[in-house]
């Protein structure tokens, strides 16, 4: 929602503008820790198809969930970024990352010559007059 997002992002932009790191790394925890919760929520209508009385209070459930993230004396993305992303999906990213970093290059360069050899074509079906006009 827009209103439980403008404060997060607010604070977010603060944090990166600043010089010291740590707040950096505590809104990072937050958005990991918001951003996996939100992909979760996507599966909410299955949820509540099975279990009716899960989707009663998950508004609420929803908001104090938030609150507890993005609040500082709380700390909640903090211990959710200790016990569940740093022991269980770190490893499994850094695997990921060794074994696709070659790969992602290779795809990032690929279209990357796509986008100019495109705007190369585009640059050359334009009329004489056009063509000078782009290139001042």
């Amino acid at each position: 929602s827009p209103d439980g997002s403008a404060l997060p992002i607010y604070e977010s932009i603060v944090a990166a503008c600043s010089i010291g790191a740590s707040d950096d790394i505590a809104w990072l925890q937050f958005w990991l820790a918001s951003g996996s919760f939100s992909f979760a929520t996507e599966f909410m209508d299955e949820i509540t198809a099975y279990l009716p009385e899960a989707g009663e209070h998950w508004y609420e459930f929803e908001f104090f969930l938030v609150a507890w993230f993005m609040l500082p004396f709380t700390d909640g993305s903090s211990l959710i970024y200790d016990l569940v992303t740093e022991p269980y999906i770190t490893p499994i990213a850094k695997t990921l990352k060794a074994k696709m970093e070659g790969w992602v290059q290779v795809l990032l360069t690929m279209v990357n010559t796509a986008y100019l050899w495109m705007m190369w074509f585009v640059f050359l079906r334009l009329p004489e007059q056009q063509r000078r006009f782009v290139t001042v």
